[in-house]
Parts: structure tokens; sequence; C-alpha cells
């Protein structure tokens, strides 16, 4: 958990900045014929005793943006990050004023938290692209919590 408050690595998008695809989501396959240069896809045994139960065969891969040298030149890819590099919390309460505001309850500065099936639970996130490809968040009717 801790690893998550001080790196968060960007990743390559599409053009529309939906995230890419390195497997077909029917097939579970490979992209191999219109694979973007950034996938390098994870080919996943039939016979994996996790995966195998639900059909995948394929896991994404995606390598991360390089970041600019440090004197702005041309060279070797360096690893950027997206969030503080503090322990500050920002996984969970954001990293910035915005994102506090939309995560915590106005009225007591606590996390907003919603009643599903008698528990406690953080928001979903209503955006589409957070990371279980859609196919899968339809099957078995996931969702991913909203949080920093």
């Amino acid at each position: 958990f801790l690893d998550h408050d001080i790196t968060f690595t960007p990743l390559f998008n599409n053009e529309e900045g939906s995230g890419i695809k390195c497997c077909d989501d029917k097939t579970g396959q490979p992209l191999r014929d219109v694979q973007h240069p950034a996938c390098f896809p994870i080919e996943i045994p039939t016979t994996d005793p996790f995966y195998q139960k639900y059909n995948q065969t394929c896991m994404h891969f995606i390598r991360s943006l390089p970041g600019k040298q440090t004197d702005c030149s041309f060279g070797y890819g360096e690893q950027s990050n997206q969030i503080t590099h503090f322990h500050d919390a920002s996984n969970v309460y954001g990293s910035s004023e915005e994102d506090a505001k939309e995560l915590k309850d106005a009225s007591e500065g606590l996390l907003k938290i919603e009643n599903r099936k008698g528990r406690q639970l953080l928001p979903y996130d209503k955006d589409a692209g957070c990371g279980i490809p859609e196919e899968i968040r339809i099957r078995e009717n996931l969702d991913c919590f909203r949080a920093g």
C-alpha cells in the first residue's frame, strides 16, 4: 500500500485518451496485427490454475511513458512519476485540492462512503478506464473504487 503513495507511473494512451489494449477481449489472445508499439502482452498458459477459470490467456502489459532527461536533451528514457514522492496519503486523498474536495465529505472532512449490501465502501469510479477490461467488468459485475 505504501508504494502506491509515492509512485504512479504514466502509461501510453490511444489518441482519444483511452487505455491501450494488447489483448483481444473476445478471444483472450494477444493482438498481433494492430498491436500498439508500447504493448508487450504476457501470454498466459491455458492450464494456468487461476486464469483458466476466466478463459484469460493474455495479460495487457504496456510500457511506461519515458520521462525527459534532466537537462532536456535526448538520451535514454527516464522513469517519471505522476504523483508526489511524499508519504502524504495522496493515494487515498488525491494529489490536488480538486481531488481532495471530490473524495472528502464536505461536512466532516472524512472520505466519502456509500452503503452497499450493509457495508460501507468507497464510491465507485464512474470513469470506464479503471484498468479492468470492459468485458470482464460486465461479465463479473466489477467496478473500481474512486480514490486518490
